[in-house]
C-alpha cells in the first residue's frame, strides 16, 4: 500500500517568521513527576486518559533518507497495563487498519506488537515481527489524555481559545500532537496541546477541526 503523500512530513514544526516567544516553556510545564505513562517516547508519542484509561498514540520515523517511512495511529484501553489497538494511517478507510496489542509498563517502556506490518514499516521498524520486540522507552512524561494528527496543511497555534489573531508558530499535515485539554469558545472547538518536535517544541490551542481524529 502507498502512503498518502502528506504522511511524509514527519514531526518538524515551521514557525514562519522568527518567534518573540519562549519555544520550551509551555511543554517544560506540562511534565508529570515522571509516573505518568503519557510522554514522548522518540519516535513514539502516548496519552493516557486516566478517567477512561483510553490509550492513543502516533508513530512516524523514516530511513534512507526518507526513502521509507513508517506512520501510523493507534487507539484502545488500558487494562492491566494492556491494551488491544486499532491502528492505522490517520484518515484512511476502514480495510487498511491493522489491529495489534501495546503494552505500557511503570518502568517507562512501550510496547507495540500488530497483527501485520504498515506499509514502509518493515524497513523502518518491525512490529509485526514475533522474534522481534518493537520497544520504547519514556523519554520525557508529560500530562497528554489522548493524541492528535494535524490534518490540515498548516495549524497555527493560540495563546488561548478564541481570540481572533494566531501566533507565526504553527505545525503541518502529519505532525503528532499531545492533547492536555479541551474547549468550546466563539462557536468552534479547541484543543490544547504539546507538541515536541525540532527545532522547537510547542504549547497552545489548536482549532480541533485541524486534527484527526474527528
Amino acid at each position: 500500500m502507498s502512503l498518502p503523500r502528506w504522511l511524509g512530513a514527519g514531526r518538524a514544526i515551521l514557525t514562519g517568521l522568527a518567534l518573540g516567544f519562549s519555544a520550551f516553556g509551555g511543554a517544560a510545564s506540562t511534565k508529570n513527576d515522571g509516573a505518568s505513562l503519557s510522554g514522548d517516547y522518540g519516535d513514539l508519542i502516548v496519552g493516557l486518559d486516566p478517567s477512561t484509561q483510553r490509550v492513543s498514540g502516533y508513530y512516524s520515523s523514516s530511513t534512507g533518507r526518507g526513502q521509507f517511512s513508517c506512520i501510523f495511529y493507534f487507539s484502545g484501553t488500558l487494562r492491566k497495563g494492556r491494551a488491544r489497538i486499532d491502528s492505522y494511517f490517520p484518515g484512511a478507510l476502514p480495510s487498511d487498519h491493522i489491529s495489534g496489542i501495546a503494552t505500557l509498563t511503570r518502568g517507562g517502556a512501550a510496547i507495540i506488537a500488530l497483527e501485520k506490518e504498515h506499509g514502509g514499516c518493515w524497513n523502518v521498524q518491525h512490529f509485526a515481527d514475533k522474534s522481534y520486540l518493537a520497544k520504547f522507552q519514556l523519554a520525557a512524561p508529560y500530562r497528554w489524555r489522548s493524541i492528535r494528527v494535524v490534518r490540515a496543511a498548516r495549524a497555527y497555534f493560540y495563546d488561548a481559545p478564541g481570540i481572533p489573531k494566531h501566533r507565526a508558530a504553527y505545525v503541518v499535515r502529519g505532525d503528532g500532537v499531545g492533547v492536555l485539554a479541551s474547549a468550546n469558545e466563539s462557536n468552534r472547538e479547541w484543543i490544547k496541546v504539546d507538541f515536541v518536535g525540532e527545532p522547537n517544541s510547542q504549547s497552545g490551542w489548536l482549532r480541533k477541526s485541524d486534527l484527526y481524529p474527528d
